[in-house]
């Protein structure tokens, strides 16, 4: 939580915007997961990491564990046998959903 709230508070200065109220929406939708759920695939997760990667072992645990993707722009995660999106990839899926969805209730 406290890496989300630091980056939503830089990208926040960068288009002129209150990082409180950028960080607002995630806060209510984001929590914590303990580490007892997903610690046991530590070796696994560290396996598939290269070398200086290995910090990022508990998401990449997590995901093993969850069977979720990771949001990240961190290229250590790419390659690693589980979904990885990066920003780029997040807004210009949600565009496009955006656009279908306004092409279905013919809005557009």
């Amino acid at each position: 939580m406290r890496e989300a709230r630091l980056v939503t508070a830089a990208q926040a200065v960068k288009v002129g915007r209150d990082g409180a109220d950028l960080f607002g929406w995630a806060e209510e939708l984001l929590f914590t997961i303990p580490a007892e759920q997903y610690v046991g695939l530590e070796d696994e997760a560290r396996g598939r990491l290269q070398r200086g990667g290995e910090k990022d072992w508990p998401l990449v645990a997590l995901a093993l564990a969850s069977g979720d993707a990771i949001w990240s722009n961190d290229r250590d995660l790419f390659g690693v046998g589980v979904v990885v999106w990066n920003s780029f990839n997040i807004r210009r899926a949600s565009a496009a959903d955006a656009d279908a969805r306004f092409d279905q209730d013919g809005k557009r």
